[in-house]
């Protein structure tokens, strides 16, 4: 196989929009840690940090949700999402709206 690049190679890809990169936890991977934050992001200016467990997006518990079903989520721009967080015993929610970070 000879793999050769196409016109679109140098062409931005756009994997978020949150500025957050989760992981899946637990048994059946539908606890959702945010892993990491990028500075400048919705979720940084919603105030997220690395260690925040997500519990809801939207009002639909995110146990209810695969991974990949949130990152496409998150891949919608303008769209606006209220996240509902868990840091140590603090609840709270708070709203992410997209943006491109490209």
């Amino acid at each position: 196989m000879i793999l050769e690049p196409g016109d679109r190679l140098l062409e931005p890809f756009e994997s978020d929009m949150s500025g957050i990169v989760l992981t899946a936890e637990g048994i059946k991977l539908d606890a959702f840690t945010i892993f990491y934050v990028t500075e400048n992001s919705p979720a940084s200016e919603a105030g997220l940090r690395v260690g925040d467990l997500i519990t809801e997006i939207d009002n639909k518990p995110s146990s209810a949700l695969a991974l990949d079903d949130i990152r496409e989520m998150f891949k919608q721009d303008g769209h606006e999402h209220q996240l509902s967080i868990k840091r140590g015993e603090r609840a709270f929610e708070v709203r992410i709206k997209l943006r491109s970070l490209i």
